[in-house]
């Protein structure tokens, strides 16, 4: 997507999860799939599919899934009978099913890995787990940029609003210090804040959907990429069109 028409859809979007918070409930679902464009420019947006809804607090089985869209802390559940996992060896024991408390930082993290795919139309990482390799180098750059004095404890408890904070590259010096991941490179320092905000590993710690609304406004994208992009919607355009022109000349339309 087009750098502005994503962060029309960001803005909106973190206005309806803020506002299913301060009701109490959790989404538990923003995915594609259920947000719902209503104008080619997004300037309408609606978020849909409450059928995972659950009031925050509510104490259910953690789930593990093959997905960037899972969080990091349900990784305690990798391997029990709630969770899915294709490359889980069947004849292993399964682990006993872990409860956890429905929290907001689930649409958070939810959040960050749809604006991800909205920019680049992929993924940061193949799944969120210990074993994947994208995912581990975005940790070791988290926890590089962030200092040594921030351990990354990823299990998930009942938050406090004062106990989450928006946290995310702070220093131009400092980030220049810290490579960042690869998969990240092509973000400018304010866009890399705010996936660092709505991607903490440390569910305690991670930003707030309203949080995220101070990271829009500025580029997101560098310049090299968004040109790089455009050529490659330019290129889309004209194989469309050649596609409809095509299609006609079946339908003897031309």
């Amino acid at each position: 997507m087009e750098e502005d028409s994503c962060q029309r859809v960001v803005s909106q979007l973190c206005g309806a999860l803020s506002h299913l918070h301060s009701l109490g409930f959790v989404h538990r679902d923003v995915k594609p799939e259920n947000v719902f464009l209503c104008d080619s420019a997004c300037r309408w947006v609606k978020l849909g599919d409450f059928g995972m809804v659950k009031a925050r607090g509510t104490r259910v089985p953690e789930v593990w899934y093959s997905s960037p869209y899972c969080t990091p802390e349900a990784e305690v559940a990798r391997g029990n009978e709630d969770s899915w996992d294709d490359d889980r060896n069947e004849n292993l024991e399964k682990k006993e099913r872990v409860w956890v408390s429905v929290e907001p930082s689930t649409d958070s993290w939810t959040l960050g890995i749809m604006t991800y795919a909205m920019l680049t139309g992929s993924h940061p990482w193949s799944e969120t787990g210990s074993d994947c390799q994208s995912y581990l180098r975005y940790q070791e750059w988290f926890r590089e940029a962030k200092g040594p004095s921030d351990e990354l404890v990823v299990r998930t408890e009942p938050q406090t609003g004062s106990s989450r904070k928006t946290s995310g590259v702070k220093e131009a010096g400092r980030e220049e210090q810290h490579p960042v991941a690869p998969q990240f490179a092509s973000f400018t320092p304010l866009a890399c804040s705010f996936f660092q905000s709505l991607l903490d590993p440390r569910p305690q710690r991670r930003g707030q959907p309203e949080d995220a609304l101070s990271f829009l406004g500025g580029d997101w994208m560098t310049e090299k990429e968004r040109m790089r992009l455009e050529e490659e919607r330019k290129k889309s355009s004209g194989k469309g069109a050649i596609k409809c022109v095509k299609e006609k000349e079946g339908r003897g339309e031309r």
